[in-house]
């Protein structure tokens, strides 16, 4: 054996034993790293060898079997791995994707390979169903009687996100496109969810649709994640596309709901002004909700959510003004000069964030 030939059998023999790690240790980012180092460097050995005209079938079939051997077992563990709705393991996103790439790797060195082929399609598979559970949760959580968790929604769309990236490296373009479009109607039901606890505030604002809204309007950052979601899916479909319409329709509902929540949270505030039941508590939280809205709109880009943030701009500037007036004239009751207090810096707070750019 040449000293060359013996080189190549002496690297291939290490990106063995390396793999045979994997299935008693399982996927590990450091060691993945490793993996697709010396994979990567007994793929170049081989090119060399070869543009010096050396003959490398023997290494090259050898290293076929190698990747062969091993890429079944590494599908298992990536499928294993795949994120799941609610899942908070750290190789929930953060191993699955160099095992990917791995497996990619593997297809490079052993093109010709079915075995590789084989466990390429069934991670392809595994993630497809994996994006199914998170719609079909998702759908169920919709349907429920409890308030949607925001801030999971936006975070179950993150995890599905990792499924597309992984179905991008694959390749899977008809995987990725389903995926996509499961993604879309995750956002979109999140989004009818939260405009249906607008609308209940609207037409009753009990105590349970406030406590509803307010957790919803907390998570401004979520729902602004929901929405550009939509609105950026949605870019470039053609003018006659339903899915495209329902995406518009749900964006537009939703932000439009959003500006009437504000009118009717300044409504309360003064009818309880009236009746002398205003509260500091009440009052923070109601002001709260209001800006969370008006930073929402101000987060989105999109014509809806201009026009109803110029709404909202004119209510706080109207229902403010009128409120301050009735504290200043009330002042000298209990607690007027605190709620006094509490609207001036909330109208601070809105100026000073008006004034910052978009």
């Amino acid at each position: 054996m040449s000293a060359v030939a013996g080189d190549l059998a002496a690297r291939v023999s290490a990106f063995d034993g390396l793999l045979a790690q994997l299935g008693k240790r399982g996927l590990d980012v450091g060691r993945l790293a490793d993996i697709r180092r010396h994979g990567d460097e007994v793929g170049a050995a081989i090119r060399r060898a070869r543009a010096a005209g050396m003959a490398t079938d023997l290494a090259s079939a050898r290293l076929a079997r190698v990747c062969e051997a091993h890429a079944g077992g590494l599908a298992k563990l990536v499928a294993k791995a795949l994120p799941a709705p609610g899942d908070h393991r750290p190789e929930a996103g953060g191993t699955v994707l160099p095992g990917v790439e791995l497996l990619v790797e593997f297809a490079r060195l052993a093109p010709a390979s079915d075995p590789v082929r084989a466990a390429n399609d069934r991670v392809v598979q595994a993630i497809v169903a994996a994006a199914k559970v998170f719609h079909d949760d998702f759908m169920r959580r919709i349907e429920g009687v409890d308030a949607i968790d925001m801030r999971q929604a936006a975070a179950d769309l993150m995890r599905l996100d990792i499924l597309l990236w992984l179905l991008e490296i694959l390749k899977a373009d008809e995987a990725g496109r389903c995926v996509r479009q499961q993604s879309l109607i995750v956002a979109r039901g999140a989004l009818r969810r939260a405009r249906r606890v607008a609308d209940a505030y609207l037409a009753r604002r009990g105590p349970q649709e406030r406590f509803d809204l307010a957790t919803v309007v907390a998570e401004v950052e979520e729902l602004g994640v929901l929405v550009t979601r939509i609105v950026e899916a949605e870019k470039g479909r053609r003018a006659d596309d339903l899915a495209d319409d329902l995406g518009r329709r749900s964006v537009r509902e939703f932000l439009h709901a959003m500006g009437k929540v504000v009118l009717a949270a300044f409504r309360d505030l003064e009818e309880r002004l009236e009746a002398g039941t205003l509260s500091e508590a009440v009052l923070t939280g109601s002001l709260k909700k209001i800006a969370n809205v008006r930073q929402l709109c101000r987060s989105v880009r999109v014509n809806d959510a201009d026009t109803v943030l110029a709404a909202v701009e004119r209510v706080i500037a109207r229902k403010a003004s009128a409120m301050g007036v009735v504290l200043v004239r009330r002042r000298a009751e209990p607690d007027m000069v605190r709620l006094m207090a509490i609207l001036s810096e909330f109208l601070e707070r809105v100026e000073a964030v008006r004034r910052q750019p978009r």
